[in-house]
């Protein structure tokens, strides 16, 4: 420890640095930091902490070595100060326990939990890059940079969601840029402080909710939990994705005002504003899906993540627009980071997103209709030719529209082929019936009645086959 610079930390960005005196980055000059006592301190007999990268919540995370095989690892320690609170001590051990559950290449990863003394910790793996907010262009990403950041982002939150528990605090500070050791970067989702799990029964006894104070960031946090009386559900992150989204293609917040109570104020009283793009942008095409995932009504959001990324690709692959910006089909460069992209760019076509599976008919392919024999080895009368031409029919005008070269919405085609198949449905009826009738002529058989006298009884005439 002997011999190196004193830390330093950029007053404008937070990023800390031994070397130099003007930060790369916003070009203002770096600030020295006093000496941290907890540094050179060992852990578990094997991490040794160095330099403090970040401060959190409830504590600080320092960079440290593992003295046994050298891997640089990230240590959390709760502060000092809230180490005597029953509650925050809960809080801490309750995001160790839940960060546990996941083992996702899109969340950070929690490798050890302990306490020491009065020093209570958590090693996780030591990311390098950069957060979401300091990366993002003023004028935002373009269209295929942000579709695969948020698919990454939305993977991490629903591997989260399937481990049971609920981020609760998404936002562009919480998702991190981490450089690999090949150079390439991946997408992390960070900071389980606030994280829940979905059902009530493992919650600790005390409820750790913070009564009375909203839990959450301004502009990201669910409106129904502004106002109290509903419970942190996954849609709850899906709002928050909706408005990460919209910083990724705008660069700005989605609400702004003078402070928090201001922003949250908006939330509740207006929806999501439009993203204010140029006509034309490739971008705009996704405020639908930013509108729906930030609606107000929870029972009217995307169900869950893996929805938002079918609603993001239908939305895309549809205007024909997926891979028209990118250069590379497995990286983007983002400022100093390289993100490495889960998919290549020329993928199968997505499938309909839910809203769209659920209004589209089903569509009976063409071809000869198999019924199942009756009992007794009769032959099942044959269908009317109408309602064996009903499929063909409604293959026929799909092929008809789209040969054209035009895009139909898949519901308008579905309509389309209901109301044709209504059509024919009753055309083949009224055949049904005429035919029925012509053939069903009644005959008169003679006979005698109790009374001796002549009684006439009505005897349905067989149809000929």
């Amino acid at each position: 420890m002997l011999g190196r610079s004193p830390l330093k930390i950029c007053p404008v960005c937070g990023q800390r640095y031994r070397e130099g005196d003007v930060c790369p980055r916003d070009n203002v000059h770096l600030r020295e930091l006093p000496p941290d006592p907890m540094s050179g301190k060992i852990l578990k007999g094997r991490y040794r902490l160095e330099d403090q990268i970040g401060v959190g919540g409830m504590g600080a995370i320092y960079r440290a070595t593992n003295v046994s095989n050298g891997r640089t690892v990230a240590v959390k320690v709760l502060q000092q100060a809230l180490v005597e609170s029953d509650e925050h001590v809960a809080r801490f051990r309750q995001e160790a326990d839940l960060l546990s559950r996941i083992m996702h290449p899109n969340v950070v990863s929690l490798l050890d939990y302990g306490q020491e003394g009065d020093t209570i910790f958590m090693i996780m793996e030591h990311l390098t890059g950069h957060t979401l907010d300091a990366v993002v262009p003023p004028g935002g990403f373009d269209l295929d940079t942000a579709l695969a950041l948020m698919e990454e982002v939305c993977a991490g939150v629903g591997a989260a969601h399937q481990a049971g528990l609920i981020h609760r605090d998404l936002k562009p500070e919480n998702i991190f840029f981490a450089r690999q050791a090949d150079g390439r970067s991946v997408v992390k989702v960070i900071d389980f402080g606030l994280a829940r799990p979905v059902y009530a029964h493992e919650q600790p006894a005390g409820e750790l909710t913070m009564r009375g104070r909203v839990v959450g960031s301004a502009g990201y946090v669910a409106p129904e939990h502004i106002t109290g009386g509903r419970d942190f559900t996954p849609v709850s992150d899906v709002y928050a994705l909706g408005a990460v989204l919209f910083h990724l293609l705008t660069g700005r917040v989605p609400y702004s005002g003078e402070d928090n109570v201001a922003i949250m104020t908006s939330q509740l009283k207006q929806g999501p504003p439009p993203l204010g793009l140029p006509p034309g942008t490739p971008g705009l095409m996704l405020e639908g899906v930013i509108h729906r995932a930030m609606n107000r009504n929870p029972s009217l959001r995307y169900q869950s993540t893996d929805d938002m990324i079918k609603g993001m690709r239908f939305v895309v692959h549809k205007a024909g627009q997926l891979g028209k910006s990118r250069t590379d089909n497995n990286t983007l460069a983002i400022s100093d980071v390289t993100i490495q992209l889960q998919a290549p760019r020329n993928t199968p076509p997505p499938e309909a997103p839910p809203e769209e599976a659920k209004l589209a008919p089903a569509m009976v392919p063409a071809g000869p209709v198999v019924r199942a024999r009756p009992a007794g080895g009769a032959r099942a009368a044959p269908a009317p030719a109408a309602q064996r031409a009903a499929p063909n029919a409604a293959a026929a005008v799909a092929a008809a529209v789209t040969a054209k070269g035009r895009a139909v919405h898949p519901v308008v085609l579905g309509t389309v082929c209901m109301v044709l198949g209504a059509v024919l449905y009753a055309g083949a009826q009224e055949i049904y019936e005429r035919v029925k009738d012509s053939g069903s002529e009644d005959r008169m058989d003679a006979g005698t009645g109790d009374d001796g006298g002549e009684r006439k009884t009505r005897v349905p005439r067989r149809r000929r086959r």
